[in-house]
């Protein structure tokens, strides 16, 4: 008999809007999951009758990166919450996991077929489920992969919580096999996690193709170049600084927009350049405004580093939606015809970055070519390869 289960639980970082304005209070500079997430939870809300949401949104551990040892809870509805956790380094992923646990325990029964995804390979995240597999046999589970844990190694300064990372992440790879499939950003990723050959799709990126249907288009007196992102040397915010110090025109403008610690480079280089504009961390729906309102978008992250093949640049496609010029390197992981879309330089320097912004500025796309390849990656497209995969593993099982 060919079964389907009518309820999903999503354990993930999730963050409705009324909320972003606490967590970046908080010290969250990057939303960059949460908006993956919530566009995602659009198409599974169409695929199921019932969809509980646990999150709970990291915000640095406490001391080290952040003031704050106790976040709160927030029920946003009934079945959908922001849970709060002692954000103590040590102790904030069993926080976490206890948290969702309870919560999970009071929504479910033990004996009911529950379709369960898990959005990040966290550690907190996958002891979450451990615990819900070990007390809930009809749970079927896919892992959403967005980063690898290992490649988050060594982008922190600090000596502890870079051990204990090492130490979570061999954890981490012993509960790969808990479950029944996987969701990859790339197909690289699956040699990293897919130890059994399960089951696996990739959807590399997701995007909601009417965000920007009530954005007010802006005229500019000059030509603004944004990017919106984690603003640090790891993603190149050095390499887009030097490039567009070789625009000498004054009819350029650059916006940054985003927390990180290439923020420190980004203010030196306003005090020699007063085209260059950082306007701090913003919400994901102000963001979006400013992106829609630009002339060029630009992600300067280079594809030369040993975890690129193994990530997507997601905001690449969102820039698409504002249909103007978008610069992006080319990454192995970026569809062709997402990639036939994009202005590339055509090396790695800064001299070849901004002859390619240069470009952009008599340039424009085709509104129906945009659609019609980013489609494919709607939330929509992403709900339905979710459900039939679940289908999918338990009817093969």
């Amino acid at each position: 008999m060919i079964y389907s289960a009518s309820k999903l639980a999503f354990i993930g970082e999730y963050i409705p809007e009324e909320l972003n304005d606490y967590y970046r209070e908080l010290g969250k500079s990057n939303f960059s999951g949460a908006i993956f997430n919530n566009t995602l939870l659009k198409g599974l809300r169409e695929e199921y009758e019932n969809v509980t949401i646990l999150s709970c949104p990291s915000i640095g551990h406490y001391p080290i990166f952040s003031r704050y040892p106790i976040t709160k809870t927030f029920h946003i509805d009934n079945d959908t919450l922001c849970l709060g956790y002692n954000n103590l380094i040590g102790l904030n992923n069993y926080s976490k996991k206890n948290k969702i646990f309870k919560e999970f325990s009071k929504r479910f029964k033990k004996n009911e077929y529950i379709d369960v995804i898990v959005s990040e390979a966290s550690y907190f995240a996958l002891l979450s489920y451990k615990k819900i597999k070990k007390h809930f046999k009809n749970v079927r589970g896919i892992l959403l992969v967005f980063d690898l844990p290992e490649n988050i190694i060594g982008s922190k300064k600090s000596f502890i919580y870079s051990t204990l990372k090492k130490v979570s992440y061999s954890k981490i790879r012993k509960m790969y096999n808990l479950f029944d499939s996987f969701v990859f950003l790339s197909e690289q990723m699956n040699d990293k996690v897919n130890f059994f050959n399960k089951p696996y799709k990739v959807f590399p990126c997701i995007v909601d193709l009417s965000s920007n249907d009530n954005i007010e288009r802006k005229h500019n007196s000059k030509f603004v170049v944004t990017y919106s992102g984690v603003v640090s040397k790891q993603y190149n915010i050095d390499l887009l600084l030097e490039a567009f110090s070789y625009i000498k025109s004054d009819d350029f403008v650059l916006r940054i927009v985003g927390g990180g610690d290439g923020v420190d480079a980004v203010k030196k280089a306003m005090l020699s350049d007063s085209r260059i504009e950082y306007l701090g961390v913003m919400s994901p729906s102000n963001a979006l405004r400013l992106q829609y309102n630009s002339d060029c978008l630009i992600n300067p992250r280079l594809p030369n580093k040993q975890y690129a093949s193994e990530s997507f640049p997601s905001k690449t496609v969102n820039y698409l939606l504002t249909l103007k010029p978008v610069v992006s390197y080319n990454f192995s992981s970026i569809p062709e015809e997402i990639l036939n879309l994009l202005f590339i330089p055509n090396d790695y320097t800064p001299e070849s970055m901004a002859e390619t912004i240069l470009k952009c500025k008599n340039s424009s796309y085709n509104s129906n070519n945009v659609y019609n390849v980013l489609e494919k990656y709607s939330y929509k497209s992403a709900g339905r390869l979710f459900k039939n995969l679940f289908n999918y593993v338990k009817n093969n099982n």
